[in-house]
């Protein structure tokens, strides 16, 4: 499928959490990433929130860069399942 675009076919998930000094205080982070499933190529964002909310404008951001993804992969985590219902209903109305 290499005249496919990049991340036509994606996968996401999270990963952590690693320690991030944020002045004197460390705080607890979680990373996202998402992988194109035919170029292997990725892309990692540090959320501050794990919410539905925070998903959906990263995922905003990938549409907005790379185009229409045709096919998006995750686990099946509260906040992607939650974005995913939110999708389901923007694209009902």
């Amino acid at each position: 499928m290499p005249d496919r675009p990049a991340f036509r076919y994606t996968g996401v998930d999270l990963f952590g959490p690693f320690a991030v000094r944020q002045g004197r205080s460390c705080v607890k982070r979680y990373g996202r990433i998402f992988t194109c499933i035919t170029s292997r190529a990725v892309r990692l964002e540090v959320p501050r929130m794990l919410t539905v909310d925070s998903f959906l404008n990263a995922f905003r951001r990938i549409l907005s860069r790379r185009g229409k993804v045709h096919t998006l992969l995750s686990a099946n985590r509260m906040n992607f399942v939650g974005a995913e219902k939110e999708l389901r209903c923007t694209l009902c109305e």
